[in-house]
């Protein structure tokens, strides 16, 4: 396959180009930051090993059976626990849970020193719940996939909980944000 720019109709009336490589990381990443996303922390435990991370890359693979996927940067301190496999829950936030969020993707505070702050559970899997998380995915590492600098674990959902009467944290445009809550009537 070539790796010039081939166009692709999209509709009647737009033709986009298509060719990998000719985007810049810092054009990329500059259009990422304006998307929000939500805000989780990949909890990981492999016997009574623990780590944690703050991750916004994550999402639904399928509900048959109930998988989700999230994106691991290769960098982080978890990838070790993470690359032996084991046991991994998504921690989904909430607003009013910046701290952790923080405390999670801080280089000062690592391995089980990050859990000493929130109500950490042992959920279905063996993995750290966080108790007051807007949902909880609790499950099983299936599969790790190479993605380049993050690879992208395939998790198969043993357990869901959560509190759902908060609104989502989200990130965005390089802090965190929350959805207006619009009245109905």
């Amino acid at each position: 396959m070539s790796a010039q720019a081939r166009p692709v109709a999209v509709s009647d009336h737009t033709v986009v180009p298509v060719g990998f490589g000719r985007v810049s990381s810092e054009a990329f990443k500059g259009g990422m930051r304006r998307v929000a996303q939500g805000v989780a922390i990949a909890s990981l435990a492999r016997g009574s090993e623990r780590a944690g991370l703050t991750i916004s890359s994550f999402s639904s693979l399928c509900a048959d059976p109930p998988r989700m996927l999230a994106c691991i940067s290769k960098t982080a301190g978890a990838f070790p626990l993470l690359q032996r496999g084991g046991n991994l829950a998504i921690n989904v936030l909430a607003e009013g849970q910046e701290a952790l969020a923080l405390r999670f993707s801080s280089s000062s505070v690592k391995g089980d020193a990050r859990f000493e702050v929130g109500r950490w559970e042992t959920g279905e899997s063996g993995a750290p719940v966080l108790d007051d998380a807007l949902s909880v995915f609790d499950g099983r590492i299936k599969d790790i996939v190479d993605a380049g600098t993050h690879v992208i674990a395939v998790i198969d959902v043993l357990a869901v909980s959560g509190q759902g009467d908060k609104q989502a944290l989200l990130y965005v445009d390089g802090r965190f944000a929350t959805l207006a809550a619009e009245g109905v009537g």
